[in-house]
């Protein structure tokens, strides 16, 4: 398994990875199943998550259309 990271650069809050990762591993439509959370720190102060470890295939990071979220390099 591996970490999956944010990168506050480019991740734009658009909170997508969240909408995938509950409805794809929960099976239900209820935000606060996420395992993973973007949230905002304030008009410009980015963005901050908490994250869970994913498999080499995190739908997650799939979606990320900014390349925000990516998966850690090494292994844990």
């Amino acid at each position: 398994m591996r970490p999956v990271l944010l990168d506050e650069e480019r991740c734009v809050g658009c909170q997508i990875c969240e909408l995938v990762c509950f409805t794809t591993w929960q099976k239900v439509f209820n935000p606060l199943k996420s395992q993973i959370r973007i949230e905002s720190m304030g008009w410009y102060g980015g963005f901050k998550t908490a994250v869970c470890r994913q498999e080499e295939d995190a739908d997650c990071v799939k979606v990320c259309r900014t390349g925000g979220l990516h998966l850690d390099k090494k292994e844990v």
